[in-house]
């Protein structure tokens, strides 16, 4: 018999910034007013970096989000 996991462990690992649930209603509010949002990723390792659900809240907000490498 295959064991089999729990549902919950194949969602995504939330981000840094959503383990504290203050900052990511700052975060989110912040987005949700700019008309362009600048995420910076290290230039080191850019996938490990990069918030996607990030591009995507600003995506669904009407915000231009600008990937910034550094």
């Amino acid at each position: 018999a295959e064991a089999k996991l729990p549902a919950s462990s194949l969602q995504p690992a939330p981000c840094l910034y959503e383990h504290n649930l203050e900052v990511f209603r700052q975060v989110w509010r912040a987005v949700e007013f700019a008309d362009v949002c600048v995420i910076l990723v290290d230039v080191r390792f850019p996938p490990l970096h990069l918030n996607e659900r990030l591009v995507e809240m600003a995506i669904e907000s009407g915000c231009v989000p600008v990937v910034a490498l550094t």
